[in-house]
């Protein structure tokens, strides 16, 4: 299996709200998360994960943890639970 795609994580421009206006900074930018991120945390999540255990796993059984564990959907559930911080 291919490693998941590759995107820029620091480009604000896709965000579809204008709380954001940080195009490039010297400096970390922590805030909580919102709906719109789900889909730039899904891929953070998989491609790091991928590529520290890919190695240590088959194709097929990295593929399948891929697929239940960072879809957009997922984490869009998550960041709307209250009760995950």
């Amino acid at each position: 299996m291919p490693a998941p795609a590759q995107t820029p994580l620091n480009n604000y421009d896709r965000c579809e709200y204008q709380e954001i206006l940080i195009h490039q900074t010297s400096s970390p930018l922590i805030r909580r998360a919102v709906a719109l991120d789900a889909g730039l945390l899904a891929e953070l999540g998989a491609r790091t994960f991928y590529e520290s255990f890919a190695a240590d796993n088959t194709a097929e059984n990295m593929a399948a943890y891929l697929a239940e564990s960072f879809g957009p959907e997922k984490h869009a559930a998550e960041l709307a639970d209250t009760q995950v911080i």
